[in-house]
Parts: C-alpha cells; sequence; structure tokens
C-alpha cells in the first residue's frame, strides 16, 4: 500500500536548508536547526548560485520568484514568467509583457522590461555586461548595468571568455576582443 506522500530525493541547499522532493506535494524546504518546514509545494528550486543566498524558485502556478537559500523565505514572490539568477547583484526577469528586464535585490525594477530573451541563454552580467538577442534579427550585443547599449546587436556569436576576462565576438570567421568595439562606441 502507497503512503500518502514521501521524499524521493533530498539534498542540502545550505547549512540548514535541506531541500525535500515529495512524491505529491512538490519541492519543500525544511530548517533542519529549526526543525520545520519553512516552505511547501513549490515546482522546483534552482541550485544555490556560486556566491549569492538567493537562488530561483519556481511555485506550482510556474511563477517564478526568490529565496533566501540560508532561511528558505522568500525574498521576491513568484510573479515573473522567467527569471535567471542574480550577477553583479541585478537578474533578469521575464514579466507578463513577455519581455525580459532587471531587478535589484529588493525586486524592484532597474532595467526596463524591453528586451527580447532566449529561454536556453543565461542571461548574466559579467565584465559589467549582459548579452542580449535582437529577435527580429537573432543576432546578439551587449548592456551595461544600466541597461544602455554598449555593443549593438550586430552578432551572430557571443561569449564572455574567462581566461582573458573579456567578451569575444565572431567576426570574419575570428575572435575579436569586445574591448576595443566598447571604445569604438562610446
Amino acid at each position: 500500500r502507497w503512503r500518502k506522500d514521501y521524499c524521493y530525493s533530498s539534498y542540502h541547499l545550505s547549512k540548514n536548508i535541506m531541500v525535500k522532493e515529495m512524491r505529491k506535494s512538490g519541492v519543500n524546504l525544511y530548517d533542519v536547526e529549526k526543525e520545520k518546514y519553512v516552505q511547501k509545494g513549490l515546482k522546483w528550486i534552482s541550485s544555490r548560485p556560486e556566491r549569492d543566498s538567493i537562488t530561483v524558485f519556481c511555485d506550482q502556478d510556474d511563477r517564478r520568484g526568490f529565496i533566501n537559500v540560508n532561511t528558505g523565505e522568500i525574498v521576491i514572490p513568484g510573479t515573473y514568467r522567467h527569471a535567471w539568477h542574480f550577477s553583479q547583484g541585478i537578474a533578469a526577469v521575464v514579466d507578463d509583457s513577455g519581455k525580459m528586464g532587471f531587478i535589484n535585490y529588493d525586486g524592484d525594477v532597474v532595467i526596463p522590461m524591453q528586451f527580447d530573451f532566449d529561454k536556453s541563454n543565461e542571461y548574466v552580467f559579467k565584465d559589467g555586461h549582459c548579452e542580449i538577442q535582437d529577435e527580429s534579427t537573432m543576432l546578439w550585443g551587449l548592456i551595461d548595468r544600466n541597461g544602455e547599449c554598449t555593443l549593438p546587436c550586430e552578432y551572430d556569436y557571443l561569449e564572455y571568455n574567462d581566461r582573458m576576462k573579456t567578451w569575444m565576438v565572431l567576426q570574419d570567421d575570428f575572435f575579436v576582443r569586445v574591448r576595443f568595439f566598447f571604445q569604438r562606441i562610446h
């Protein structure tokens, strides 16, 4: 005979918070120190980001928000269609208009919902810039933390080179450092 609900997977999100994936009730967060559940019925929770205490969750209505991994408390309610991890103090989110913008840790919109997005891309800031895509041309460019375009959406391929600590674009079959473009644009 089946039990009403049981945990089929569990792991620590942080020292005190444990993620328990339940057969019926979804993903629950359990505070080991307080010996009680602090969140119940989430659809999923993202892994803990490397250098942050805030991560993305999804509720049963497919709405994304942000949770503190050390307390299990919701810090930004699940109101977004999509959300990505915080980077350099802001996070990309998609609202009901279907456009992407960026919020701060208080949930305030700091870069308006105006950008197209591709669900498979990771919209995080690196070296003060984030890649964006023009949906009509499918080409990529960069914005800064103020939402200003620093590199127009004119490139088929754009990536951040961790070793060189710079953005690179594919131009004439060669990778070119973007830093040279920033000087030309400003």
